[in-house]
Formats: structure tokens, C-alpha cells, sequence
């Protein structure tokens, strides 16, 4: 019989692996190098939801969860700053009208082709 993980099982070992990247982080005396940029785990942590969570709801990230890199999704903390000063509401309602906006020109380019 082969196991399949639950949501609860993997917010769970999500914050394993960040209390395990915090004991490093202080065993190699790297804690607070990077004060200047944001991650999704620092922005889960501060929000207190799980890393699935923000995938799942990218208002909640700079650029909607669009960074610089792919591997290491990170934003300069000015900018996160700015981004959450705006309300949730505001942000999900622009992250919407974007996904329908990219629909419409994915379809004009599906009709003109």
C-alpha cells in the first residue's frame, strides 16, 4: 500500500526544513547576511501559512511570485514592503484582471494563427 501525503503532512515537513535552515543558517553565523531580500519562507513565516499556501495564492508574493530566479525566489525587501502595504484585495483583484488579460491576448493569438 503506498502512502500519499495530505496537505497537513506537508505543511508540517515544510516547517521542519525551515527550522533546519534556521539551525544552519545560525550554526554557520549566516543568520541576518541577507537582511536586504525577502523569501517565500521568510514571507510564509511572517504570514504564518505554508509555502503551498503562497503558491497557491500569488497575490500574496512581489510580482506574483515572479522573481529573478526560479531556483531561489527572492525580492529586495524595499520592494516587498511596498508590495504588502497595498491591501490583499487590491492585489488579488489585479492578480485576476492579469490572468484574464493574458487569456484574451492567448486567445486573439490562438484565433489570428
Amino acid at each position: 500500500m503506498q502512502y500519499v501525503a495530505d496537505e497537513g503532512d506537508i505543511e508540517r515537513i515544510e516547517k521542519k526544513v525551515d527550522m533546519l535552515k534556521e539551525s544552519i543558517d545560525r550554526l554557520l553565523g549566516v543568520k541576518g547576511m541577507n537582511i536586504d531580500r525577502v523569501t517565500v519562507a521568510d514571507i510564509a513565516r511572517e504570514l504564518g501559512v505554508s509555502r503551498g499556501h503562497l503558491s497557491q495564492s500569488p497575490w500574496l508574493l512581489p510580482r506574483f511570485g515572479k522573481a529573478e530566479s526560479k531556483r531561489y525566489r527572492s525580492w529586495p525587501r524595499d520592494e516587498y514592503e511596498k508590495w504588502k502595504s497595498r491591501s490583499v484585495e487590491e492585489r488579488k483583484q489585479e492578480y485576476w484582471m492579469m490572468k484574464i488579460k493574458e487569456e484574451q491576448a492567448a486567445n486573439r493569438e490562438r484565433d489570428d494563427g
